[in-house]
């Protein structure tokens, strides 16, 4: 599997930098009396908002089909930026680690593995949802293989099989076995040198 190019890495960053700058200047307000309606725009961008769905693990299930299904992975970029505004005005970490889970996928079908290395670790990180920590160790797994790092690919494979079981999530351990498959093959070839 080729690591991308810094290049490349620092342009998606970019990007996604870009893009949440624009929703967060667009959601903030410009002055004191920023909420007073002042033009068409800005109600039809409240309308907009308004009928957006809410955040939540529907969500989730929704990027999931644009990133895989439907190859609609900038639609899934604007679900994780809505999760990201509703998080920041309501408060609420579900909705922030929802963005960051729609974020990661998008950074795994990418291979963007800096956006990934940081998706696993505040996965790992937050005491929300304690079963989104095996995602964000299978995450971190994926990101040390892509590196070559087959120690630390290994640590993390194997804390999120455990955490996994431990929480009965069955179908994600299916989702780990090509990743145990390419991690046995590097282990193998490490051998044989």
């Amino acid at each position: 599997m080729p690591r991308p190019s810094p290049l490349r890495r620092r342009s998606w960053a970019l990007a996604l930098l870009a893009c949440l700058g624009s929703a967060h200047a667009a959601w903030m307000p410009d002055g004191p009396d920023a909420d007073a309606p002042s033009s068409s725009t800005h109600r039809v961008f409240e309308a907009f908002v308004q009928a957006a769905p809410p955040c939540s693990g529907a969500t989730l299930s929704e990027a999931v089909q644009l990133i895989y299904e439907q190859d609609a992975p900038a639609q899934a970029l604007a679900l994780a930026q809505q999760c990201v505004r509703e998080a920041h005005s309501q408060g609420n970490a579900v909705k922030r680690l929802i963005a960051v889970r729609i974020q990661a996928l998008l950074a795994m079908r990418f291979r963007d593995l800096d956006t990934l290395h940081q998706a696993g670790q505040a996965l790992i990180q937050q005491r929300v949802l304690p079963e989104y920590v095996p995602d964000g160790h299978m995450c971190l797994a994926f990101t040390c293989l892509a590196q070559g790092d087959t120690q630390c690919a290994r640590r993390h494979l194997t804390e999120a099989r455990a955490q996994f079981t431990a929480l009965r999530i069955d179908h994600a351990l299916d989702q780990l076995a090509p990743l145990e498959q390419a991690l046995l093959h590097m282990e193998s070839q490490d051998a044989a040198r």
